[in-house]
């Protein structure tokens, strides 16, 4: 089994908004990618 065997359920527009970024960024750049199933830790609540 592929370890990435989910990937393949992903729709394309995902794909397209990440090479969209990878795009804009420059080389080194660290795009950081929330994490939905936690809360913000920037909330500043």
């Amino acid at each position: 089994m592929s370890d990435f065997h989910r990937i393949k359920r992903l729709p394309p527009y995902v794909f397209e908004q990440v090479n969209k970024i990878k795009a804009i960024t420059a080389p080194g750049d660290v795009i950081l990618v929330p994490n939905p199933s936690y809360p913000s830790t920037l909330s500043g609540s």
